[in-house]
């Protein structure tokens, strides 16, 4: 009937619940609510959406900042996604 959950790691309970009711879904009926019902996404250029997100992770980096600060953590090590994967706090 449909996809069965039980492949995605999920404990054998909770992947067998999930697919016991999703047979009681009108997944077409769903679908077409959705569709009705929600707005469609902003419209924006590639290069307009470029900007915007280097403008949201040139922001990130100087939000760390903050947040080090008040938190009173030094020493953090960044990741290659940027975030800081350790931190010590100081005082504590």
């Amino acid at each position: 009937m449909g996809t069965s959950l039980s492949g995605l790691g999920l404990p054998e309970r909770v992947a067998g619940t999930v697919d016991r009711m999703a047979q009681f879904v009108d997944w077409d009926l769903a679908a077409t609510t959705a569709k009705t019902l929600g707005k469609g996404g902003p419209e924006i250029s590639l290069a307009e959406a470029t900007v915007v997100v280097e403008e949201l992770r040139s922001l990130t980096d100087e939000a760390a900042g903050h947040v080090n600060a008040f938190a009173k953590l030094t020493g953090c090590k960044r990741s290659s996604h940027r975030w800081p994967t350790s931190c010590r706090a100081v005082g504590r």
